[in-house]
């Protein structure tokens, strides 16, 4: 059978998922804090939703679930506390190495920042950073992997398009 679902996010700090098969909303999920910038649907596991926010947190969401089943931050504690840590946009990879699902996610920052997430694939949603990049002079607004996932192309408020080669073991 083919999926029907569809997802938003928005500033509203909500996820709303509706059936388009039955023409109606069957999912809305919210947060407190953090109004949600991003969101990327990966195809790991269960816990295919991921949503950036305000805040720089990473949710991962199980529409099954009320509350996120996983969250993170995109920054460190020591990092500049006035370093801007809103994500602009995310999204995952397309399968590498033979995958079935996406194994990385790309983070955009407000500050600047293009950051590359490893995605655990099984049952357990986590990722862990392995790239940071920091060639925009503002804020990046949107990157895209490329269909062979080895390269990403970014492109930000400073003007510049800057394309990243993306080497995995």
């Amino acid at each position: 059978l083919p999926i029907s679902l569809i997802h938003s996010c928005g500033a509203d700090k909500a996820i709303v998922t509706v059936d388009l098969d039955q023409a109606r909303r069957v999912g809305c999920h919210t947060v407190k804090e953090g109004a949600l910038t991003s969101m990327s649907q990966a195809a790991t596991h269960e816990q295919e939703l991921i949503t950036g926010d305000t805040a720089g947190g990473l949710k991962w969401w199980d529409c099954d679930e009320a509350e996120p089943v996983h969250t993170t931050v995109t920054w460190h504690p020591q990092d500049d506390p006035t370093k801007e840590r809103r994500i602009t946009h995310i999204e995952v990879s397309p399968p590498m190495k033979g995958s079935r699902g996406s194994d990385f996610m790309v983070a955009c920052t407000a500050s600047g920042d293009l950051q590359v997430w490893e995605l655990a694939t099984g049952g357990k949603p986590q990722a862990r950073i392995v790239s940071v990049g920091a060639a925009h002079s503002d804020e990046v607004t949107m990157a895209r992997w490329s269909p062979d996932g080895k390269q990403i192309v970014s492109t930000g408020k400073d003007a510049c398009i800057c394309v990243w080669n993306f080497f995995t073991d």
